[in-house]
């Protein structure tokens, strides 16, 4: 639905996060060029002093936003990339043209010195053009980020999920670039803090609540783009308000219980997140099949 953010809630919004101390916001979607007064928002955020990230599949980039971009320098514009041919855009997104589209965006980019970064989700419907993607994003010195997770729909919905390619090329694509090395994962220490976490029997290990949080286009806080059964409206409370609220309610709830998470041999070769295992499986505590057949198949 052809729903937006009204810039003034969205400067109001601004507002509050320069008084918590935000130092970095990501603006995204649905398509965030698709909003009608997107530049207006955008330099409203970037006068505040903070750092701003694009999230755009870059299809409508066109020279009123290089120019805002020129005056206003965004931290980095992040480029979906959904194949190397129209053939493979159209089966994806259903634009015919829609990867000549991108290709001219990301030239427009280059010739003004404008930072970008090139990622896909790999599909089953794109797949067979992984390697020319690579090369492409090769072309101008950025190394492709690559993700394999498909998450069901804000609702629930897991029809999202007949496009997931197998376990099976999920692992190899992983070996190839090397994103989970046998016995030999580097502990940083977010890690350290994660593992933290787990042993004094948090729910949430991740930077749910504590780093970052997700404000959907209708004002609802939420903690992450995954986490989506909790939320708080922003048009009835503050955004510090919403944050304390997602604190005390999601990030610092405990369990006695001992699901087999907490005392999983592969935990550390899992994408583990109990807001997707709820919006999946019903239940925070009960992960889907696939995750752990994936993290047991990383191990071995």
């Amino acid at each position: 639905k052809r729903e937006y953010m009204p810039v003034e809630f969205a400067n109001n919004i601004a507002d509050q996060l320069e008084k918590m101390g935000t130092m970095h916001v990501y603006l995204t979607g649905g398509e965030v060029l698709l909003h009608p007064q997107f530049g207006e928002i955008y330099k409203y955020f970037r006068n505040k002093g903070m750092a701003v990230s694009i999230l755009t599949n870059a299809s409508l980039l066109n020279d009123q936003h290089i120019k805002l971009f020129e005056e206003y320098t965004p931290y980095n514009v992040d480029i979906s990339l959904y194949g190397i041919t129209n053939k493979t855009y159209e089966a994806v997104t259903g634009l015919k043209s829609g990867f000549e589209m991108v290709k001219r965006s990301i030239l427009k980019l280059v010739e003004h010195e404008i930072d970008f970064s090139l990622k896909t989700v790999v599909l089953k419907e794109n797949i067979h053009e992984l390697d020319r993607m690579i090369e492409f994003a090769g072309r101008f010195n950025k190394n492709l980020k690559i993700y394999t997770d498909i998450r069901p729909m804000n609702n629930g919905n897991q029809r999202s999920k007949d496009h997931k390619i197998s376990t099976e090329d999920i692992i190899e694509i992983e070996e190839r670039i090397g994103k989970w090395k046998k016995k030999t994962i580097n502990i940083s220490e977010e890690q350290r803090e994660r593992e933290e976490r787990r042993k004094q029997g948090y729910l949430y290990f991740c930077e749910l609540g504590k780093y970052n949080f997700f404000i959907t286009y209708e004002g609802i806080l939420h903690g992450c783009v995954k986490e989506r059964i909790h939320g708080y409206d922003l048009k009835e409370i503050s955004v510090e308000q919403g944050f304390n609220k997602m604190l005390n309610d999601i990030v610092l709830k405990k369990t006695e219980e001992v699901n087999k998470c907490r005392t999983c041999r592969y935990i550390k070769y899992c994408e583990y997140c109990p807001a997707q295992f709820e919006l999946e499986t019903g239940d925070i505590l009960n992960p889907p099949e696939d995750v752990c057949d994936l993290a047991k198949k990383r191990y071995f």
